[in-house]
């Protein structure tokens, strides 16, 4: 019995856009510098599939926010776009009895550690405030945010 090798997978960054940024001023909440250092990031990914063009397309949205007496406060945002073009797609991914495509998880790992990377990247430089400068992003949780991706329908791009 011979073993059918699998083939492998290529790919490349088509493009990667900020699609969106807004930046709140906390003093405009009544909030200071130390009120600020408490934030949590909520991200969330949606992923689509175009394949008549390789691509596999990442919509991202972070958001910095607070909770201040019981009142969520978003302080600083961006939200992107990453498109992967993946040479002979049909040709090296299954697909499942809905015609979907299954994509490895250590593939997907490497999807998402790239559009996280991006991400943080984009929202880093598109801070202007100089205290929202000082804040130290945390740490994302790539397993987790695996399970918590949504399939999106995509045009042809």
């Amino acid at each position: 019995m011979s073993k059918k090798k699998q083939p492998k997978i290529q790919f490349k960054i088509f493009n990667i856009k900020r699609v969106s940024h807004f930046e709140n001023n906390f003093k405009d909440f009544g909030l200071n510098p130390k009120d600020i250092e408490s934030g949590s990031v909520e991200i969330n990914v949606k992923m689509g599939v175009n394949e008549k063009t390789n691509k596999i397309i990442f919509n991202v949205d972070v958001k910095f926010f607070i909770d201040k007496n019981k009142k969520r406060v978003d302080l600083f945002g961006v939200g992107t776009i990453h498109t992967f073009e993946v040479k002979n797609m049909n040709n090296v991914f299954l697909k499942d009895e809905n015609n979907k495509f299954i994509f490895p998880d250590n593939f997907m790992f490497t999807m998402l550690n790239t559009v996280v990377g991006s991400t943080r990247g984009i929202l880093v430089l598109s801070r202007t405030n100089l205290e929202y400068l000082n804040i130290y992003l945390p740490a994302i949780n790539i397993k987790k945010l695996l399970t918590s991706v949504e399939s999106i329908k995509t045009k042809d791009i």
